[in-house]
């Protein structure tokens, strides 16, 4: 037995007892026989425990249905062209950090770290962070924290050996006169 029996069609009316012209068309017969057309009830239906379906109300043949040649699903699109230049907006880029202002800032600590010649290397110190302030006045970017530490330190470093050689220098002449010396005696301070 087949998953599937005829069922055959019922209702009122001359379309019930002669066969419509679908029926008879070869075009709507399909590999189980005739198709059902637009609107009407399948030719046929499952085969249920309860027996035959019952029909629903009369079937209409609306006659025979307009065939249309092999259509493509998506109609044919026209040829895409050259691209339109785009303005991208520019990446941002944080401004870099002024290299005078950087060396200014290593020159003022090693002219307090730097015993002696930190007198020297902080007078640099104060020249780069002036050019480097220049510089960030008129150009702008970023340092101007750094050159003023650059320029702090450096007239740290330069004015403590400054007043370290001075120190240095009178205690020399202090020792280097013979007057104030005796050939034995030691030198009394008074208070």
């Amino acid at each position: 037995m087949t998953d599937f029996e005829r069922v055959p069609p019922t209702g009122r009316g001359p379309a019930s007892e002669t066969p419509s012209a679908e029926a008879a068309n070869p075009e709507t017969q399909g590999a189980n026989g005739p198709q059902a057309g637009y609107g009407q009830q399948a030719a046929f239906a499952p085969q249920a425990a309860h027996g035959p379906q019952a029909a629903h109300g009369p079937q209409v043949s609306h006659g025979p249905q307009a065939t249309y040649g092999p259509q493509t699903p998506y109609a044919p699109q026209a040829p895409y062209g050259p691209r339109p230049p785009y303005a991208y907006a520019p990446v941002p880029v944080p401004p870099s950090t002024n290299n005078k202002a950087i060396a200014a800032l290593v020159l003022g600590i090693l002219a307090i770290v730097v015993p002696f010649a930190g007198m020297i290397i902080g007078v640099v110190a104060i020249v780069f962070a002036g050019l480097a302030l220049k510089e960030l006045k008129y150009f702008g970017g970023q340092g101007r924290g750094l050159a003023f530490a650059g320029l702090i330190c450096g007239i740290i470093g330069t004015v403590l050996y400054s007043l370290v050689l001075a120190v240095i220098y009178i205690i020399a002449i202090i020792y280097a006169d013979p007057t104030l010396t005796d050939s034995g005696s030691q030198i009394q301070f008074s208070v």
